[in-house]
């Protein structure tokens, strides 16, 4: 599997996943993201329920890299337009936050 300039071994795809895209999305509600922008004035934002209806979802296997190990995970990737202009990726097994991103640099 080729992902993120990266070659991994098979990797297992659950066939059934605990959180659909919906879920994923929920549990993003009022979630407050940041940054600094480039002259170094916080930004921040909140994830409302405006912006997640203007969101995107696919699904994707993100690598997770941890102090000793880097695993795949699969991950709903929810692309929050603006104000937002982040990406989220929620683990479609646990439900967690597993990662986000800035989609435009300030």
């Amino acid at each position: 599997v080729y992902c993120i300039g990266n070659w991994y071994p098979n990797v297992y795809i659950p066939a059934k996943f605990n959180v659909n895209a919906d879920k994923a999305k929920s549990s993003l509600l009022n979630k407050i993201v940041g940054h600094s922008t480039i002259a170094g004035v916080p930004y921040s934002a909140t994830i409302t329920s405006a912006s997640l209806g203007a969101s995107t979802t696919r699904l994707v296997v993100l690598p997770v890299i941890t102090d000793t190990k880097i695993e795949l995970r699969v991950s709903w990737q929810i692309n929050i337009p603006m104000p937002v202009y982040y990406l989220m990726y929620v683990d479609v097994m646990t439900g967690e936050l597993i990662g986000q991103e800035e989609t435009i640099i300030s």
